[in-house]
């Protein structure tokens, strides 16, 4: 009795409980002449770094038991395909492509990480969810992702990026950025060039950055503070629909126009100046109260406004 008991134990722990070991594949080709790579993966994380002999180096890890992969090549354009079998979307592959200089890739993917690092490209992709890594990056860049955080470090290079819910954290870089979150926390240090950053109910903030284009830093419902290193050589905006919006000159000259915007009812402005004009405009059933100062006659216009909060202005000479 005893060893039938065992006996029905081993077949039901071999029909239900055996283990299944993944079958790992590994794919690794070499291609000269590429100008354009495409991935399309279920889900899988992709590690793109500059090629030393200007060839086109590809490696893909993956699960046999779950995917399959296609690559196709024609007219310059190399394409890779992971295709899940059966009704699994489970794909949990690993890209690495060594790529030379201005070289055009796009990805897609349902969730998974993209990290790229010492290379110049023209890049764009989207991710269901995921992070995306930028180190020593030049060239164009325009990233989407639902749920994941977004890294831009000692890069230089024209930024279009969007996260659903995800963090930003520049350092170093320069360019131009279009950086919007829709619920994520926004932070720049020693940033410079034409910069544009929006979230909709986190904070958004700025230490030793230099203006040079047109920039505007929103929040709907944060707090947004900004540090200049130099003196903005084009129009700024320091904007929260209900937070505090802070500019700190740190000390710099300014040449152009003031302009400082609350809500009547509920904000309020602070300065270390006086102001040349103050005036009040109706909107509905709220009334903005309106201060301006002229530093001098540049033509550039910076705002620092707020619904709710302070806006506030430190630092000028």
């Amino acid at each position: 009795m005893r060893n039938l008991v065992c006996l029905l134990s081993c077949s039901l722990f071999l029909l239900l409980g055996s283990p299944v070991f993944s079958q790992t594949q590994v794919v690794e080709k070499t291609y000269k002449d590429l100008k354009k790579i495409e991935l399309q993966l279920p889900a899988g994380n992709i590690t793109i770094k500059k090629s030393s002999n200007g060839e086109t180096q590809v490696k893909g890890e993956y699960d046999a038991q779950q995917s399959t992969i296609e690559m196709d090549v024609n007219s310059g354009k190399l394409v890779i395909r992971e295709k899940s079998k059966g009704n699994s979307s489970n794909g949990n592959s690993e890209w690495t492509l060594m790529v030379p200089n201005d070289i055009r890739v796009s990805a897609n993917a349902g969730s998974g990480n993209v990290n790229i690092d010492n290379v110049a490209l023209d890049f764009q992709a989207n991710l269901g969810s995921g992070n995306f890594n930028f180190d020593e990056v030049g060239g164009y860049i325009n990233v989407n992702t639902g749920s994941g955080n977004i890294d831009i470090v000692e890069s230089e290079a024209d930024f279009g990026c969007n996260t659903g819910s995800g963090n930003y954290d520049v350092s170093g870089s320069e360019g131009s950025f279009r950086l919007n979150t829709g619920s994520g926390q926004v932070y720049l240090q020693k940033v410079s060039g034409t910069i544009s950053a929006n979230t909709g109910s986190g904070s958004v903030r700025g230490k030793e950055i230099a203006v040079t284009g047109s920039s505007g830093f929103n929040s709907g419902s944060g707090q947004v503070s900004l540090h200049l290193n130099s003196s903005p050589q084009a129009n700024l905006s320091v904007n929260s629909g209900s937070g505090n919006s802070v500019l700190d000159f740190n000390g710099q000259d300014f040449n152009g126009e003031l302009v400082m915007q609350c809500n009547k009812r509920n904000g309020s402005i602070s300065a270390p100046f006086k102001f040349d004009k103050e005036s009040e405009k109706n909107n509905g059933n709220n009334k903005t109260v309106i201060k301006t100062k002229n530093f001098g006659n540049s033509g550039i216009k910076i705002q620092v406004s707020t619904g709710s909060g302070q806006a506030k202005v430190t630092g000028v000479r």
